[in-house]
Parts: structure tokens; C-alpha cells; sequence
């Protein structure tokens, strides 16, 4: 007689600690996203606020930024600052037309975020909404992001927006 094998007896223990554990990393990875956030917030916030300085504890010093107006990408040193600086604009009478349209930003949960050591990769999307005039538009995209940690922060160094949509 053959004896019986049965190889799920020892999985119930193991599957009892994978279970145990699986809250913690779970905590662990909530964590870490929160912290990979923290600068792209920033960024939000002064965008949101029309605020003309781009926050500086937000990018790195070199950086690739795409983004959906010409000349739709900026790279190398200072790229964040160049690129922000043409949004809202550097003179007065920019700055200006950067309020009067009142762009705002709102952003979802990423849809995707990958950690690897000090080096990051997230996608998250966002409505961008904006006067034009008497009307209101709405753009609907995703920002795709690279973040680099230097010593216990992060730090945007990538930063692309993709139009998924536009009213």
C-alpha cells in the first residue's frame, strides 16, 4: 500500500505566516509611496497656488521634463526650472495670464509605482483644469515620473505628461 501524500498539510503554516507578514509590507509599500509623492506634491501645490518659484527641494538639478507645449521637452541642467518657468511665466504680465486662466491640477492614486533601491518610476493621472477666456476646459493625462533618492528624500528627475484626453 502506497501511503497517501498529502503535500497541502504543509502549506497551511506556511500560507498562516505569508499572511502574518503580508500587512507589514503591505504598510511598508504604502509608506514608500507616500515618501515618492512628497516631491511631485510640492510641485502640485505650487503649480496649484501660482506660485512663480519652483519649489527647489522638489527636482533634481539635472532632469528630462516632456510635457504637451512646445517645445515640449526640456533636459540637462536646470530643465524643471526652465520648463516651470515657461508655464507660469517669468514676467509680470506672463505671470498674469498664468492666473487669469487658473489652472489647477488634481491628481488620482498611481496607478503604478515600482522602487528599486534609491531609484523610482510611478504613473499617476491627473485633471488639469483652465480658463480660456469666458470657458472652461478640462484635460484629463498621466504623468509618468522617475524620482532619484538622495540621502533620505526623493527628488523628481523625470517628469512627462501624457494627454489621454482634452475638452
Amino acid at each position: 500500500m502506497i501511503p497517501s501524500f498529502r503535500p497541502f498539510r504543509l502549506w497551511r503554516p506556511l500560507a498562516g505566516l505569508l499572511a502574518l507578514a503580508l500587512p507589514a509590507a503591505a504598510q511598508d509599500s504604502a509608506s514608500d509611496t507616500f515618501a515618492l509623492l512628497v516631491p511631485f506634491k510640492k510641485f502640485l501645490d505650487a503649480f496649484n497656488h501660482q506660485d512663480p518659484k519652483l519649489p527647489a527641494d522638489a527636482f533634481a538639478a539635472r532632469g528630462t521634463i516632456v510635457d504637451s507645449f512646445a517645445p515640449y521637452a526640456w533636459s540637462g541642467l536646470g530643465a524643471a526650472e526652465t520648463w516651470y518657468e515657461r508655464q507660469v511665466g517669468v514676467t509680470a504680465a506672463e505671470q498674469k495670464g498664468f492666473k487669469a486662466a487658473n489652472e489647477h491640477l488634481e491628481i488620482a492614486d498611481p496607478r503604478f509605482v515600482r522602487i528599486d533601491g534609491t531609484r523610482a518610476y510611478f504613473v499617476i493621472e491627473a485633471t488639469l483644469s483652465y480658463a480660456n477666456g469666458d470657458s472652461g476646459h478640462r484635460t484629463i493625462g498621466l504623468w509618468t515620473v522617475s524620482e532619484t533618492k538622495v540621502g533620505d528624500h526623493w527628488l523628481i528627475e523625470n517628469l512627462s505628461w501624457g494627454v489621454l484626453r482634452a475638452d
